[in-house]
């Protein structure tokens, strides 16, 4: 049994001759152009091409990018979670929209032992149920392959009925991919905040990311640990936004809490396309770990600063009715809100980069979009977010060209928000603001 490590949360698991590949991201400009692989990969992408299953986890582009997928053979099978009727497949209706036909689509129902052959058995669990967002798209795949237990987490913060059910259902892990941090635009991307504020912020992300990463270490006790995932850097000219991404430089930075609790045996740390083989405990090459520093990651993320986002690459006539789009995306956004009946007291205001001063008000108690501005002394009187995008994104994100969640994990846009509060619904319903 043996795992290659290939960066983020892609990875190649391989035995008796079969190969599994983990979320598949290798080619970089994702997310728009924001998103570059750090530490950069060493593994070339026509390096997977040869696969017999892919683990897709959710439709984050950072686990399932097209541009990786485009490179795959087209025999291997796809495995993803399924929850229709009640909660819609975003994985297969992304591959069926983008005609990558793989052999076979295996589905495999949360909490569910599901054979894809003699001695190789999936199971999946579900993102925690607290988590909105995350609980509609995400998954955490356990691997049950003759008599060796895996599990991936990804992006899946691990959760107490999912750890249960592990406990309950397999007993010790032989190796588990864990999450280790956040990809949110907070504290990046709100001026609300000052420096200080964002460096102190990000330093309290991390302690709680690191608290909870060990507290499901020592819950879950597998012999062996991979901090997994969320290695990227943000290119183009944002790049400084990574000065306050909440997640250190590289997974080794993290070893320093491994020891102080007490796990320093189990962490296992591998370099892109470095390969460990889970029976006889060995590293292939046998290189040391390679650490890279908040140094290092800056000056990368500075040689990518010239690079072009997807926004930035065209101009849309001024004739198209912006106010038009939003008056339509707000009804939309109002429909959700009257499935669901969800009528909080709080408010998006939109501004436009370049109408600076105007705001269109979406009031979470109203159907209407109302416009207002700064210069007629208007104060918001409720808590509220306000959203700064440049009039080109604003277009793209309303036609649903753009996604409102991907731009925010891009820190592509700017926010201000008063109180200085989390409102996960709220941010949540951003996504509907569609036409």
């Amino acid at each position: 049994m043996k795992i290659t490590n290939i960066g983020g949360a892609t990875a190649i698991i391989e035995h008796n001759g079969k190969k599994i590949l983990f979320d598949p991201w290798m080619d970089d400009g994702i997310i728009y152009g924001s998103w570059y692989h750090y530490p950069p990969l060493k593994v070339d992408i026509k390096d997977i091409s040869d696969i017999d299953y892919v683990y897709i986890s959710h439709i984050h582009e950072d686990h399932c990018s097209l541009g990786t997928l485009v490179h795959i053979n087209s025999s291997a099978e796809i495995i993803v979670m399924d929850r229709e009727p009640h909660i819609p497949n975003f994985v297969t209706r992304f591959l069926k929209k983008n005609n990558l036909n793989f052999k076979k689509i295996h589905l495999v129902k949360p909490y569910s032992k599901y054979e894809l052959e003699p001695g190789l058995i999936v199971d999946m669990v579900e993102a925690n149920p607290e988590h909105e967002y995350n609980y509609v798209i995400d998954s955490g795949l356990i691997l049950q392959w003759d008599g060796w237990l895996i599990y991936n987490a990804n992006d899946c913060q691990p959760h107490k009925i999912g750890i249960d059910y592990i406990l309950e259902t397999y007993g010790q892990l032989d190796l588990a991919l864990l999450p280790y941090s956040g990809g949110s635009a907070y504290p990046a991307c709100y001026s609300n905040l000052k420096h200080e504020e964002k460096l102190l912020e990000r330093g309290r992300i991390i302690g709680g990311a690191v608290a909870s990463l060990m507290s499901v270490v020592k819950k879950l006790d597998p012999k062996k640990v991979i901090p997994f995932a969320d290695q990227y850097v943000i290119a183009g000219n944002r790049f400084l936004m990574n000065s306050y991404a909440p997640h250190l430089s590289c997974p080794g930075a993290y070893s320093k809490y491994f020891v102080e609790h007490g796990f320093e045996e189990k962490l296992l740390l591998l370099n892109s396309g470095q390969s460990y083989d889970l029976a006889n405990q060995t590293k292939m090459p046998s290189d040391e770990y390679q650490f890279f520093s908040e140094s290092d990651r800056d000056i990368y993320a500075r040689s990518l600063s010239n690079i072009q986002y997807r926004h930035q690459n065209f101009k849309f006539n001024s004739s198209v009715p912006v106010e038009r789009l939003l008056k339509l995306a707000r009804a939309r956004m109002w429909s959700m809100q009257n499935r669901e009946d969800f009528y909080p007291d709080y408010r998006f205001y939109i501004e436009v980069e370049e109408e600076f001063g105007v705001l269109h008000e979406i009031d979470f108690g109203s159907e209407l979009i109302r416009r207002q501005s700064l210069s007629e002394g208007f104060m918001p009187k409720t808590d509220y977010l306000k959203i700064t995008v440049p009039r080109d994104m604003l277009i793209l994100l309303l036609i649903n060209d753009m996604s409102w969640n991907m731009v925010d994990g891009g820190r592509l846009i700017d926010y201000y928000r008063e109180s200085n509060k989390y409102y996960p619904k709220c941010y949540t319903f951003l996504n509907h603001l569609i036409i």
